[in-house]
């Protein structure tokens, strides 16, 4: 019956909305309790917002194509956003 099957479709796709990553994370533990926080989430945004704004700044004024020869303080901020990414990613993994 079509209506049955729109019924059912309805309900799983209402369902996978409620989903969350944090429904994936451990129960106990400190790194599930950093990554449940809202603090983790603010700073993580906060990053990934800089970062793109990063990427103009990284594309305005470094003309080298391997990192290793661009100016230094390019190299730096590069990075501190490689391991910024690294720890969310131990974090929330």
């Amino acid at each position: 019956d079509l209506a049955a099957m729109r019924l059912r479709v309805k309900k799983i796709a209402s369902d996978r909305t409620k989903s969350s990553a944090k429904d994936r994370y451990h129960q106990v533990g400190c790194f599930q309790a950093v990554a449940r926080s809202a603090i983790f989430e603010v700073v993580t945004t906060l990053v990934i917002l800089l970062n793109s704004a990063w990427l103009s700044i990284d594309a305005d004024y470094n003309d080298e194509a391997v990192l290793a020869k661009a100016p230094w303080g390019i190299q730096v901020v590069e990075n501190l956003f490689c391991v910024a990414f690294s720890i969310e990613w131990l974090i929330r993994f």
